[in-house]
């Protein structure tokens, strides 16, 4: 890749969201309420013990439902997905999160478009060289996915 090229993917991913981390969750109820919102961290906490052996990424755990995308009946999907990706891990593990993702929303629609149409963005778009507050290990200081 040119220097050219590498300092236009820079500006581009930069632009899509910087270096941001979510302060909160974004996504109704937990945006608003307090317990249903430490329920979900107590969730993706517990999830991210288990597949990084104990360890937490240091910034707390937020979501956005399904970032840039409409939050339908889908949305938990998404949510869940967020807890995956937050923990971050191995290539295998974003693979899984991803397959999962995809799984849930054909499961919720029946449509095999949307469901494929969703993983291929999650794909590109959480990448863990974007400086987003959405990419593959956004718990973990950029640019780590994991420990």
């Amino acid at each position: 890749m040119s220097a050219r090229s590498a300092t236009l993917l820079l500006f581009v991913a930069f632009g899509l969201g910087g270096c941001a981390l979510h302060t909160g969750h974004t996504i109704q109820p937990y945006g608003r309420d307090a317990v249903e919102a430490r329920k979900l961290e107590d969730r993706a906490i517990a999830a991210c013990r288990t597949h990084q052996g104990g360890q937490l990424p240091p910034y707390s755990f937020t979501t956005d439902g399904c970032s840039y995308f409409p939050d339908s009946t889908w949305k938990e999907c998404c949510v869940t997905h967020d807890m995956a990706y937050w923990c971050g891990g191995t290539l295998s593990d974003r693979m899984d999160a991803d397959r999962e993702l995809k799984d849930c929303v054909y499961k919720e629609t029946g449509s095999c478009v949307l469901a494929n149409g969703m993983r291929t963005g999650v794909f590109l778009g959480g990448a863990q060289l974007w400086p987003t507050s959405f990419r593959w290990g956004y718990g973990w200081p950029y640019p780590w996915a994991n420990p």
